[in-house]
């Protein structure tokens, strides 16, 4: 779904812009840890691993919704 009016679409643009610098900040501090636990326990590489999967669908699903918002976007 995307926002009516052309300031609450760009501020969605702005949210989701943020909310992806995020999710890839935190997908590469999982990536550190996951090579640092690379001699853990079993059940710690494997929440690591579904840590990992997670935050990769999340930038997916974020990546689709700044698609969707930047077509809607008024053009300058």
């Amino acid at each position: 779904m995307t926002p009516a009016g052309s300031d609450e679409l760009l501020a969605a643009i702005r949210r989701a812009d943020m909310l992806m610098r995020e999710a890839r900040s935190v997908l590469r501090r999982l990536d550190r840890l996951s090579g640092a636990a690379a001699e853990a326990e079993p059940a710690v590489r494997r929440l690591l691993d579904e840590a990992l999967a997670a935050v990769e669908r999340l930038t997916e699903e974020l990546a689709h919704q700044q698609q969707v918002l930047r077509r809607h976007r008024p053009p300058h």
